[in-house]
C-alpha cells in the first residue's frame, strides 16, 4: 500500500495540507510525497520501509511518527522535523496537592514518562463551583473548600491533583448607626480585593436575611484602611434587636470572621441599642443628646406597638412636656374643600426605618378614580387603592424633615382640594383625641417630635 511518485518527481501537486495515514500501512514508496506542499502527515506505527525522497521537498513539512520506527529513522536521517506521538508510559499531575487562596489561579501540568511523550490531555474538576479548570490546565478557585482536578490523557492514563481553596478571611473595622436620615446599621469590614467579587455579607435580624455581594459594599477609607460599609435598615420598634453578620462563599460556606482577634465567623451581632451604649461612653455630647431621643423614640414606639416590652424598656424619659400647642404649627391645613364625588378621610403615619405618611381618600359611586389628578408639590402622584379607599403616600422622611409640609392637591379640572400635611400633622392629630387608650399613641408622637427636633440641631451643627 504505497504511492510511487519516482517517474515523475515535480508534477505531482496535492490539494490537502495534513495527511493522516491508515494505521494499517506498512510502506511508503520512493517519492510518495515527494514536493507536494503537504505541512503535516501522520504516520502509523505499523510502517516498516519508508523509500527514498518520501517526504522530500516540502520545505514546511512535520512528521508525526512513533519513537523507533523506520517512519521515525527517515525523519532523522533525512533531517525532516518530526513530533513523537507516543502515549506516554506514565502521567503525573503537578502540584499533586496545593491550597489556594479564594480567587486566585492555579497552572496545573502534567509530566510524562518519556519526557517528550505526546498525549492530550481532558481536564475534569469534581466541583466546578469550588474550582474551575479549563482545557489548559488553568485551575480557578471559585468558593471555598476541597475540589479533585483528573486529568486524563487520550491513551487513557489517569492522574490526579487535590486543590484546596482557602479565604485570607474578613475582620470587623466596626459598626455604626445611620442618622442621616433611615434608621440603620452600618457595618465596616476589611475584605481583601482580589476576593470581593467571590464573597457575600449576609445581615439577619428577626429571621429576616438580606444578602449583599460584597463587592457592593459603599467603599470607604479609614485610617488608611480600604472597608466596604453594608446597611441594614431597623425600624424604630426594632432598636434592641440584633442584626447579625455572616459572610460566606458562593455556595454558602462561612468565612472566617474576626474583630479584635476575636472570632465571630458564626456571626457578628450589633443593635442600635448597643450604639447608643457606645455614644454614652465615647460620644460627642451632640451625639449623646440625639441617640438619648432616638433610643427614647425607640422605646415609646415599643410600648405602643406592644414589641417585646422589658423593664428596660419601660426606662423612659417623660416626654410630657411636648403638648398639642407645641405641635400646632404642623397642623394641616386645608386650601379648599370641596371637589365633587371626592372625600378626604384623613392621614396616618408610617414607622420604619424612614417615617412616612398616608393621606386617604374616598370616590363615589358616581365618579372613577380617573377622573381626578391628584399632585404633590406639583409632581404628579398615582393614588394607590386601599379596599374601599385610595391613598397617596410620602415615604423615606428624614428625621430632620418631618416637620417639613408638602403640598397635596387632588383636581378634577373644574376645582381643586388642596392640604399642606406633614409627618407630624399626624402627631398633632393623635395630641387632639381625649381617649385614655391612645395615651401610648400620644406619647410615641411626642418622642417622634423630640427626635425630630434634636435631628435638626444635630445636622445643623
Amino acid at each position: 500500500a504505497c504511492y510511487d511518485n519516482r517517474y515523475s518527481p515535480t508534477s505531482y501537486t496535492l490539494t490537502l495540507d495534513e495527511i493522516h495515514l491508515p494505521s494499517t500501512l506498512q510502506k511508503v514508496g520512493a517519492y510518495a510525497f515527494y514536493n507536494t506542499g503537504l505541512t503535516e502527515v501522520y504516520l502509523p506505527k505499523a510502517i516498516t520501509e519508508v523509500g527514498t525522497n518520501a517526504f522530500n521537498s516540502n520545505p514546511n513539512l512535520t512528521l508525526y511518527v512513533y519513537r523507533n520506527t523506520a517512519a521515525h529513522n527517515y525523519a532523522v536521517n533525512n533531517k525532516i522535523p518530526y513530533v513523537f506521538m507516543d502515549p506516554a508510559a506514565t502521567a503525573i499531575l503537578l502540584p499533586a496537592e496545593k491550597e489556594v487562596m479564594l480567587g486566585s489561579t492555579e497552572q496545573l501540568n502534567v509530566t510524562y514518562t518519556p519526557e517528550d511523550a505526546t498525549d492530550p490531555i481532558f481536564w475534569v474538576s469534581s466541583d466546578e463551583s469550588v474550582v474551575s479548570i479549563d482545557e489548559n490546565g488553568n485551575a480557578k478557585a471559585l468558593s471555598t473548600g476541597t475540589a479533585i482536578i483528573t486529568a486524563t490523557t487520550e491513551s487513557g492514563l489517569t492522574t490526579q491533583s487535590v486543590i484546596t481553596v482557602t479565604s485570607k478571611g474578613v475582620s470587623v473595622y466596626g459598626s455604626s448607626l445611620a442618622l442621616e436620615g433611615k434608621i440603620g446599621i452600618n457595618f465596616y469590614l476589611n475584605i481583601a480585593e482580589e476576593e470581593l467579587e467571590y464573597l457575600n455579607v449576609a445581615m439577619t435580624m428577626n429571621g429576616q436575611r438580606m444578602t449583599v455581594p460584597a463587592s457592593e459594599g459603599k467603599a470607604s477609607t479609614v485610617s488608611g484602611q480600604k472597608l466596604r460599609m453594608f446597611a441594614y435598615p431597623v425600624a424604630a420598634k426594632e432598636m434592641r434587636d440584633k442584626v447579625t453578620l455572616t459572610v460566606e462563599d458562593a455556595d454558602g460556606n462561612k468565612i472566617k470572621l474576626t474583630k479584635d482577634e476575636t472570632d465571630y465567623t458564626e456571626g457578628y451581632p450589633f443593635s442600635a441599642s448597643d450604639y447608643f451604649a457606645r455614644a454614652e461612653e465615647a460620644g460627642t455630647d451632640r451625639t449623646k443628646k440625639l441617640s438619648r431621643v432616638l433610643d427614647n423614640y425607640g422605646k415609646y414606639t415599643q410600648i405602643y406597638f406592644d414589641y417585646h416590652v422589658t423593664d428596660d424598656v419601660l426606662n423612659i424619659k417623660d416626654v410630657s412636656a411636648v403638648t398639642l400647642e407645641t405641635l400646632k404649627p404642623y397642623q394641616a391645613v386645608q386650601t379648599s374643600t370641596e371637589v365633587a364625588g371626592l372625600t378626604y378621610v384623613g392621614g396616618s403615619t408610617m414607622l420604619d426605618d424612614m417615617i412616612g405618611y398616608r393621606l386617604y381618600f374616598k370616590i363615589d359611586a358616581s365618579h372613577q378614580i380617573s377622573d381626578y389628578t391628584f399632585t404633590m408639590d406639583g409632581e404628579e402622584v398615582t393614588p394607590v387603592k386601599s379596599g374601599s379607599q385610595y391613598y397617596i403616600e410620602k415615604t423615606d422622611i428624614a428625621a430632620r424633615d418631618l416637620g417639613n409640609k408638602n403640598t397635596i392637591e387632588v383636581s378634577d379640572g373644574n376645582t381643586t382640594f388642596g392640604i399642606q400635611y406633614c409627618a407630624l400633622s399626624y402627631a398633632y392629630r393623635a395630641l387632639e383625641l381625649t381617649a385614655e387608650d391612645k395615651i401610648p399613641l400620644q406619647n410615641m408622637c411626642r418622642a417622634m417630635y423630640l427626635y425630630n427636633q434634636q435631628a435638626i440641631e444635630y445636622f445643623n451643627s
